[in-house]
């Protein structure tokens, strides 16, 4: 730029002349430059806005989402405290919300299904889980939340059955006369699995008429109602089993697992029909009819000889009979409580389910149960005709532990039944009665899966000493499967037992063992062991209860002549 002053040059960017320091005019911005430089400045401008507005953007969505997760962080938060305080309702509707945020969020799902449990509805229960695996990979402890409800249905359908079925047909009593029984009304409700499937059918006998009738012969009919579906379905109706003027529920014990009843139609019970449950009916398996006049045999309605006869029935040779009698000169009376004896059964079997589905629930949830007490959370029993004992050991809401036993005894009046509720108290480590006056006392003790109750009522003064095997069959979902598999039948067990003690004990020589022929419920075996009487060598007396569980072979031994020492071994090994 040259001085208009001196003529000097001077750069374009000074604003005064380096040789006169005179000031320099600035030349003037053609409008071409001059909006180029506008239009730079607006851009500038403008882009300087969009990155602010970028960067506030940014910023509020970071604020926005920490925002959130807080928020669903402490939604999840008091989900769990709603489960923990027993605000089922609150505890459900944050866990639905979680899932609308996170539907794969198998805790949420978890907690729901235990908000369910809690408020009795378990039958939402299998929605939870159908919607959670459509969502979710991990569905471990789901199924096994499925098997125990069902079974637990199942069993509490059998209870209400049993209720509906008093209710339809009242029990109407029994008496003994010159050592005769004579039952009426509902007479006999028992729980059989007739087909081996480990699901149970009911078989009811009754007659209409009650003990005020006073009738000197009576008739009953039996019926078979079945589980289907959820609900029980009556299957057959027939008659009892007829042996002179004895009136009997017959059951035969096959070797393959199964149980079929026998009926007659004839009052000299020449004619009997053995009836096995296959494929959701009951069939006749063989009928057998005998004539005297002329004297002939039919099976099936074809006429056989004796040599064909015994290859018919052979298999019945081997199988285990037991009859009920209702009507007749029966061994005791017992007989007419198997009703209550099934419901006792049934309770202990329900408690024992409820355990397991609870436990699974919890599981499934990432929890464990807590246990105190000296007894192990788990079921245990030891029963024969006579008298039996059920213990149910587990932990309740309150995290306490807590023993349920159900016992029955036969004395001179009849059958006696009791249900008695413990708890444990940790302060004093004693199980105190739950009940506003206490009416028993309770020693317990436990050795591995043996536990020792002694139990005795304030008022009648009567004890019960019983020795208790643990039930592995609730341990897991494979083993509760697996107990229906008897793997042993009674002449082998019985067979085994007798090479066992034939080498003799610590207490007697095998020379001086008796083996007795023992009986099965469920999957166990009851029998006892007699030796003989010192001085008397025409006398014996017991000397082992001994139980064989039918699946493993594991043999518990109880010495009840002096001190009730167990001891086990195993027919397999």
């Amino acid at each position: 730029m040259k001085c208009s002053k001196c003529g000097k040059e001077n750069k374009d960017t000074a604003k005064y002349c380096s040789g006169c320091g005179a000031p320099l005019e600035q030349p003037e911005h053609s409008g071409e430059e001059k909006k180029k430089a506008s239009e730079k400045n607006k851009w500038l401008t403008g882009a300087g806005i969009v990155i602010l507005i970028a960067v506030l953007i940014a910023v509020g969505m970071v604020l926005f989402q920490k925002k959130k997760e807080k928020e669903f962080q402490q939604l999840v938060v008091s989900a769990d405290r709603y489960l923990e305080e027993m605000d089922y309702q609150k505890a459900e509707d944050s866990y639905r919300e979680i899932l609308k945020v996170d539907p794969s969020r198998k805790s949420a799902y978890t907690g729901i299904i235990q908000a369910y449990y809690y408020q009795g509805k378990e039958e939402e229960i299998e929605e939870v889980i159908n919607d959670a695996e459509e969502h979710i990979s991990d569905t471990e402890g789901f199924d096994e939340i499925l098997y125990w409800q069902e079974v637990k249905r199942r069993i509490q359908t059998y209870l209400d059955f049993m209720a509906e079925t008093e209710e339809r047909i009242p029990r109407g009593g029994f008496q003994v006369k010159n050592r005769a029984l004579q039952t009426f009304g509902l007479s006999f409700l028992k729980n059989v699995d007739l087909d081996g499937d480990g699901i149970d059918e009911m078989l009811v006998a009754y007659t209409d008429k009650m003990l005020e009738d006073q009738e000197s012969q009576l008739e009953y009919t039996l019926e078979v109602w079945a589980y289907k579906e959820g609900k029980m379905e009556k299957v057959h109706t027939g008659e009892l089993c007829k042996m002179n003027s004895d009136r009997a529920v017959v059951l035969e014990y096959m070797e393959d697992g199964t149980v079929q009843f026998v009926s007659t139609k004839v009052p000299d019970g020449l004619s009997k029909t053995y009836y096995a449950y296959k494929d959701g009916k009951i069939v006749a398996d063989i009928a057998i009819e005998r004539k005297i006049q002329p004297s002939s045999v039919m099976v099936n309605g074809q006429e056989v000889t004796e040599e064909e006869l015994e290859n018919y029935t052979e298999k019945y040779k081997a199988a285990n009979s037991k009859e009920y009698i209702l009507h007749g000169h029966a061994a005791s009376g017992f007989y007419s409580h198997e009703f209550d004896k099934t419901k006792l059964e049934l309770e202990y079997q329900l408690r024992a389910v409820e355990g397991c589905y609870k436990c699974a629930i919890k599981k499934a949830n990432g929890e464990s149960i807590k246990e105190e007490g000296n007894i192990q959370n788990g079921n245990y029993m030891s029963v024969s005709d006579e008298s039996g004992m059920y213990l149910n050991a587990y932990t309740g809401e309150n995290q306490k532990k807590v023993l349920q036993i159900r016992y029955y005894y036969f004395n001179d009046i009849g059958m006696n039944f009791e249900t008695v509720e413990f708890e444990y108290d940790k302060e004093s480590g004693i199980y105190q009665e739950v009940a506003d006056e206490s009416s028993y006392i309770l020693s317990i003790a436990q050795d591995g899966d043996s536990v020792s109750v002694l139990i005795k009522s304030r008022d009648s003064g009567y004890g019960m000493d019983a020795q208790l095997l643990r039930e592995t069959q609730y341990d897991s979902v494979e083993a509760h499967e697996k107990s229906n598999e008897i793997s042993m039948d009674e002449a082998e067990i019985h067979e085994k037992l007798v090479e066992h003690y034939k080498k003799g004990t610590e207490d007697s020589d095998g020379d001086d063992l008796a083996v007795m022929q023992g009986s099965v419920w469920g999957s166990t075996y009851s029998t006892i062991v007699r030796c003989g009487m010192p001085g008397n060598p025409s006398a014996s007396q017991k000397l082992y209860d001994v139980e064989v569980n039918m699946n493993t072979g594991e043999v518990t031994q109880t010495r009840v002549l002096t001190d009730n020492k167990v001891v086990k071994f195993n027919l397999n090994e």
